[in-house]
């Protein structure tokens, strides 16, 4: 059974990692904020993945892979970690999210009635991006780190800007995002039951990679 604690202090780890970056992150996310009122709920993504990016990063560049892997830590929890970490990344997500919503507020700028949706979905979507990137993060390691780092701030910036053009175009998402429907329990069953699959079966890929990883 994995050791919780480690976890706990493997976590920490990462925000101190991230600690200075963290003040930076929140001046950048409100810029963008005041760039993109109408559709801000949209870049929600943007300070979790750019957390994750950066400890990642870090976590390269200063070798703490190797140093970690000495320690009397099975790789299965350091790899857990990085994706438990993925829980406060995504709060501190929400939370910026909220920073902006409230000068929104105190600036007059209301909120769209689907704003908490929007929000919603796009920090749902971080953990799935995720799951895509940690593998990669574990496979490529130092060689490739740099130009998956690219590709996937690419994604996220543009994707946002997208998502957000998407949802203006198409009278049919726009129509969803306003109405009811997406209450259902059985559709909320389904993509909560796709949800944690594609989390575990992502887990699982790095576990297998980091665990055949010479990080010597």
């Amino acid at each position: 059974m994995l050791r919780v604690h480690h976890s706990i202090y493997l976590i920490r780890k990462d925000f101190v990692l991230v600690r200075k970056f963290l003040y930076l992150l929140i001046i950048y996310y409100i810029s963008m904020g005041f760039a993109n009122w109408s559709t801000y709920s949209m870049f929600a993504i943007l300070p979790p993945m750019l957390l994750l990016i950066n400890s990642c990063t870090l976590d390269v560049h200063q070798s703490n892979q190797r140093f970690l892997v000495s320690l009397p830590v099975r790789r299965q929890e350091l790899v857990l970690a990085k994706y438990l970490v993925l829980i406060p990344f995504t709060l501190f997500g929400f939370a910026s999210a909220l920073v902006v919503y409230g000068i929104a507020g105190i600036v007059g700028h209301g909120s769209d009635p689907t704003f908490w949706k929007e929000m919603g979905i796009t920090l749902g979507a971080f953990p799935l991006l995720a799951a895509i990137y940690l593998p990669l993060y574990y496979w490529l390691g130092t060689k490739g780190a740099q130009v998956v780092n690219i590709v996937f701030m690419l994604t996220v910036m543009l994707g946002s800007s997208s998502v957000a053009k998407l949802f203006e175009w198409s009278p049919l998402l726009t129509t969803w995002m306003k109405s009811e429907s997406s209450n259902n329990m059985l559709q909320a069953l389904i993509a909560g039951i796709a949800y944690i699959f594609v989390m575990s079966f992502s887990y699982f890929i790095s576990v297998r990679i980091f665990e055949k990883k010479d990080v010597s």
